[in-house]
């Protein structure tokens, strides 16, 4: 989760080699991208997720992620939009139960993983 915040300080900062540098790190660690220092670094720009991305998870992990979005041109689900609706106030993405259903519904036929 460090690598997280270090990744929305840098972008913060405009210290944009600094964000590839950490989703470098993460994703040698990690085998995969973590949706928010995916974004942050531009990788998710003008793209949706599919079924064989190895992005996780398929939104952005801190509430503050969901304004950038939009800035960044990153495309998510209809299914997601629908959940983004029913987000708490947090500092994580959480959602109240009409923001899991939509969720719930596209995990179990496939559409997201």
């Amino acid at each position: 989760m460090l690598g997280v915040y270090a990744a929305y300080a840098y972008a913060d900062a405009g210290l944009l080699n600094q964000v590839r540098s950490v989703r470098d790190i993460m994703r040698g660690s990690l085998q995969a991208d973590i949706f928010d220092v995916a974004m942050l670094d531009g990788a998710l720009t003008g793209r949706v997720l599919g079924t064989g991305d190895r992005t996780y998870p398929f939104y952005p992990m801190l509430s503050q992620g969901w304004h950038i979005l939009r800035a960044k041109d990153v495309r998510v689900r209809p299914e997601v939009i629908a959940a983004s609706a029913h987000l708490r106030q947090s500092l994580w993405t959480t959602f109240d139960p009409g923001g899991i259903n939509p969720l719930l519904g596209a995990l179990q036929a496939g559409r997201l993983r």
